[in-house]
């Protein structure tokens, strides 16, 4: 149930006088936005769940069908369809006196034009009742995906972010001035520049509250010993202005350093880093203590880490402006990933230092979902939309294979238009059907592109990909483990092809523990999806069909120990 006035319309528009319920309840005195209590007290959800079961059934279907008349009205408001026929029922009146109030923050009011043909009347019943089906089906989604504005970082937090990075590349730059002066050296090409510059999901629009912020060091002109060092120049840098910073392996390629920087280290921690790096001062290069990120924060301060990688700057740019692209064509990207992303965290199944999968991985997972299975897809191949994008510099540079629509007002533009996509499904049915996709078993054969409702990813044999949606681990012999001419090991228990750079595999650091864990966990989701009901007459609890009290969907598992 949404909102109280809603509860008035449907008790009236469906109990006779005999079966109406008389209540003393008073609506408290704050509200949070038109329509929306904003506290309810304990004594007013008892008194709510003491009501008969027919009276919670009937107040359920009536709920489903204001919900499902809502999204009707306000599509045709959109697509300057006919108005429906004069003759309304109580729902209807409802809804027709929201809109009247809806005037007042500036939204389009409806044109009532000739009584629309019968033709006409009937798809748009028929509209209705699917959408009050959906409603009714993904109750327990709708109820997340009504909380996602509140996720969303705000604006003081994204400017403290940008502000500690500006912060941080100062202190790069005097850093590397220092070592210049001190070794009087001039570097023979120019004026020299250093500068740690934004990619990952807060450059691309998907990070959490809470998120570790990525940074890739961006030089010119700089002479290659000094170049070398950069990893010992920042550490120093940085332990002396307070801060604690260590050394990890990348993900991406174990011979890539990672320094990882803790914003509000413990004293704790500082002494561990005191200990590790005694002759810090003196040494000739970083070494890593540790291969997993360490707990270093103040339990009294929110966690704030960023993370500084120092080669393969351009892939990791490119791969960024490409999932910002898919972030801009429809907003319903951006609703699942933040659902997606938020449950992987609190199941554990985001660390691939530990053996699961990133949130890089499970992005690619869910951009591969809407592009390649729903239908018709929510997003485009924008890889393929490269006629729009792609300059002539990038073709002269032989890398069409890289090319692709990284425009981002156009994209922006064209999205607004409705060009992009013809689906118009809610994002909770999507999530529904994102979260069955990937619950498959492991020997699941069906081909991945069979467009039928029961598909499951083929964890055995498919590939997550976003360049060619028929991929097979055997077109790319991904199929045994091995060590590369590199030196790192590769896995393909799970494989996510990389979007630039096709030949690496995003979940190589997923084991054969991993991918059981990510594999139960979409199990799992997609149960308490499917076998959630509301508690008869609130959604504020949900059940199982058997009347047990239902696990939410972001309930934190405990770490395993082994």
């Amino acid at each position: 149930m949404g909102s109280p006035s809603t509860l008035t319309c449907t008790t009236e528009a469906w109990l006779s006088p005999r079966e109406s319920v008389e209540s003393n309840n008073k609506l408290p005195d704050e509200w949070e936005g038109r329509g929306t209590i904003a506290h309810i007290t304990d004594t007013s959800i008892k008194r709510f769940l003491s009501l008969p079961p027919e009276v919670h059934e009937r107040l359920q279907l009536a709920s489903a069908q204001l919900t499902a008349q809502q999204m009707a009205v306000q599509q045709v408001l959109s697509s300057n369809q006919p108005f429906p026929s004069p003759n309304k029922s109580a729902v209807q009146q409802y809804e027709l006196a929201r809109l009247e109030l809806d005037k007042l923050d500036n939204l389009p009011a409806p044109t009532l034009k000739p009584k629309p043909s019968t033709r006409t009347r009937g798809k748009l019943q028929l509209q209705v009742q699917l959408q009050a089906r959906e409603a009714t089906e993904n109750a327990y989604l709708h109820s997340i995906t009504s909380e996602i504005s509140t996720w969303t970082i705000s604006r003081s937090s994204l400017e403290q972010k940008e502000e500690f990075r500006i912060t941080l590349s100062r202190w790069a730059l005097d850093a590397v001035i220092d070592r210049l002066k001190l070794s009087q050296q001039v570097s023979p090409t120019g004026p020299i520049s250093v500068a740690l510059q934004c990619f990952g999901s807060y450059r691309a629009g998907f990070a959490l509250p809470g998120s570790d912020m990525d940074l890739i060091v961006a030089t010119e002109n700089l002479p290659s010993d000094v170049q070398r060092e950069l990893p010992l120049l920042l550490a120093q840098a940085f332990l002396s202005r307070g801060l604690a910073p260590y050394l990890l392996q990348s993900i991406k390629d174990n011979r890539s350093p990672v320094l990882r920087v803790c914003q509000t280290p413990s004293q704790r921690f500082r002494d561990i880093l005191e200990w590790e790096y005694l002759d810090l001062e003196t040494a000739s290069e970083l070494k890593a203590f540790t291969s997993v990120p360490l707990a270093c924060c103040r339990s009294s301060t929110p966690i704030n880490h960023c993370n500084i990688y120092f080669d393969n700057a351009e892939p990791m740019l490119r791969s960024t402006d490409l999932l910002r692209g898919y972030r801009i064509c429809d907003d319903r990207v951006y609703e699942m990933a933040q659902v997606v992303k938020r449950w992987a965290k609190a199941r554990r199944i985001n660390d691939p230092y530990n053996g699961t999968l990133s949130s890089y991985g499970y992005t690619l997972m869910l951009l591969h979902y809407l592009m390649n299975v729903v239908v018709p897809p929510v997003i485009p191949n924008l890889h393929k939309c490269t006629r729009k994008g792609t300059s002539d510099v990038q073709r002269a540079q032989g890398q069409p294979e890289d090319c692709f629509w990284r425009n981002p007002r156009e994209i922006a533009k064209e999205a607004a238009r409705g060009k992009l996509t013809a689906n118009n499904q809610p994002t909770a049915s999507l999530l529904r059907g994102f979260f069955a996709y990937y619950s498959g078993p492991y020997h699941d054969i069906k081909p991945l592109h069979k467009p039928t409702s029961g598909l499951r990813f083929n964890w055995k044999n498919g590939v997550v990909s976003i360049r060619e949606p028929k991929t097979t681990k055997m077109e790319k012999n991904w199929t045994t483990c091995r060590t590369g001419a590199d030196g790192n090991t590769h896995r393909y228990l799970l494989a996510i092809e990389d979007p630039i750079t096709t030949d690496h595999n995003v979940a190589k650091m997923v084991t054969i523990i991993g991918v059981y864990l990510i594999r139960e966990e979409f199990r799992h989701a997609h149960d308490i999806i499917t076998r959630a009901r509301p508690v008869p007459g609130t959604d504020l609890a949900w059940q199982m069909e058997t009347g047990e009290i239902c696990e939410d969907l972001f309930t934190e598992r405990p770490a395993l120990s082994f």
